[in-house]
């Protein structure tokens, strides 16, 4: 698989795409397969491959996280001609990668792992193991384009139905709450090593699973307040609990010996094609923040000793008046190739619980939880101890009882957006299309790209579709309320 480098390569990337996707999506079942080997691939590997490909895979990881939400939540910015996303251009390349690999790929190998355990009875923690896994997965999808085939996908129909975003919700939910009840620690047929995500510890996955669905349940807070309230009290309530520590968080930990053992994100930064955004630096500076030269280097020029974010959505014509090179990539620790990757942080889940508590959905101290997540991204970056009370006590920063719900909702998703920096652009951008926090700079571009200056809302699905499954495509763009496009609303983001 070709690096995205310069916009050369993303132009023989997309025509190779193009010319290719219909054939890779004629036939599901036909992906992968080679006829003089067997059918069934032993479930272990097929489990370490899908957890490793979902968040391993440098080029998938690039032109569907990093080129796409990690621009719109304007965590980075991208100061290369060509590279049109961060003005809030389409390429339909990028996206078409990523909905084949999530198809046809890693998505497929996870529900495969689920079709063999489920004939064996034995096999129910790896089972249920899958399920979750699958749940973390289907969830970005849906999160990245709306309404998407599911209940049909991964079964060898060529042309899938699209399910509602809300339907897909509502059985993740289930799935997640059937998954934790079936463990049983009595049968031996286990992951063990081939567990790559958490060592074959149950408890773990336990604990993950109900994380994911708190996390889930905030994200329908304002279209559905009644399930989202029932279903954070179960996540809150199960006997099993939550990521409640940075050693708990759900974290793959790359060796850097190969292509698909290092971190994508120092990939991506060693490629120097990307800068960190003037708005993270902003931020950081606004609220003098100890994680500013944890999260931004300095500058790659040599005679520029600052620390600078580089401004989102400049023209073509705009980015021939910059020099690229007094501006900064992430931070060393975002360079190192062995850096963990983060599936789930105990920071976020403590924001989580902040705003459950802050909604009525616990009897918890919201202040408790926000003050806890702070500290727990701190730690995780060995901020000191006097720093981070220095940092709490800040009137920007500290809890303030007498605001409005509405100001402590801002001051909960500010602070999970600065935790979510360099490891889920997903969810930072998730956040941001459901509450509208933080606020985000114009893009410079004056055309305003596709959207007019507005932040996209979603991705388009890939053009392959229309021809591919036509039928279906045309069902799921027609509940579109701005058609196939960046400004369609989620089912959820209501605001």
């Amino acid at each position: 698989m070709t690096f995205l480098r310069t916009p050369l390569v993303v132009g023989l990337s997309a025509l190779i795409l193009l010319m290719t996707v219909s054939a890779c999506t004629d036939d599901f079942s036909a992906i992968n397969s080679n006829p003089d080997e067997p059918t069934d691939v032993p479930e272990d590997l097929l489990f370490t491959r899908s957890l490793r490909m979902t968040m391993l895979d440098d080029f998938t990881w690039q032109v569907g996280e990093h080129l796409h939400p990690n621009m719109f939540v304007q965590h980075f910015s991208n100061p290369t001609p060509g590279f049109n996303t961060d003005r809030y251009g389409v390429n339909d390349g990028w996206l078409t990668v990523y909905w084949d690999e999530a198809y046809t790929d890693f998505g497929k190998d996870i529900q495969q792992v689920i079709d063999q355990a489920s004939e064996d009875e034995e096999k129910v923690n790896k089972l249920a193991q899958a399920r979750i896994w699958k749940v973390f997965v289907v969830q970005r999808l849906t999160d990245f384009f709306g309404d998407i085939p599911y209940s049909e996908a991964f079964t060898g129909n060529s042309t899938p139905a699209y399910d509602t975003q809300e339907e897909i919700y509502r059985d993740l939910f289930n799935e997640l709450d059937e998954a934790v009840a079936q463990f049983d620690e009595s049968q031996e047929d286990r992951f063990r090593d081939a567990d790559v995500l958490y060592g074959d510890d149950l408890e773990a996955w336990r604990r993950f699973a109900n994380s994911l669905r708190l996390r889930l349940a905030m994200r329908v807070s304002e279209v559905d307040p009644a399930l989202a309230e029932s279903e954070a009290q179960a996540a809150l309530n199960s006997s099993s609990g939550l990521i409640a520590s940075n050693d708990q968080a759900a974290e793959l930990r790359p060796d850097g010996s190969s292509r698909n053992e290092r971190n994508s994100l120092a990939t991506v930064m060693s490629f120097q094609d990307s800068r960190v955004s003037k708005t993270l630096e902003d931020y950081l500076r606004d609220l003098d923040d100890p994680r500013l030269p944890v999260y931004i280097d300095v500058a790659l020029a040599d005679d520029v000793d600052e620390r600078r974010g580089f401004p989102n959505g400049f023209s073509d014509s705009q980015l021939q008046e910059q020099n690229p090179d007094e501006f900064s990539i992430a931070g060393p620790e975002f360079q190192d190739p062995t850096h963990p990757i983060s599936v789930m942080s105990h920071a976020e889940v403590r924001f989580l619980q902040a705003e459950a508590a802050l909604r009525g959905y616990s009897a918890d101290d919201p202040a408790v939880h926000y003050e806890q997540g702070i500290e727990a991204v701190m730690e995780r970056y060995d901020v000191s101890a006097d720093e981070v009370e220095a940092y709490l006590g800040q009137p920007d920063v500290a809890w303030d009882e007498s605001a409005s719900d509405e100001e402590k909702l801002e001051r909960i998703i500010l602070q999970k957006w600065l935790a979510l920096f360099g490891r889920s652009g997903f969810e930072a951008w998730a956040e941001y299309r459901r509450t509208g926090y933080p606020e985000l700079q114009e893009i410079r571009d004056p055309s305003g790209g596709t959207t007019n200056g507005e932040v996209p809302l979603r991705v388009p699905y890939p053009e392959s579709e229309s021809t591919v499954n036509g039928s279906n495509f045309d069902d799921a763009v027609g509940r579109l309320n701005e058609g196939n496009t960046y400004l369609s609303r989620m089912w959820w983001d209501v605001e």
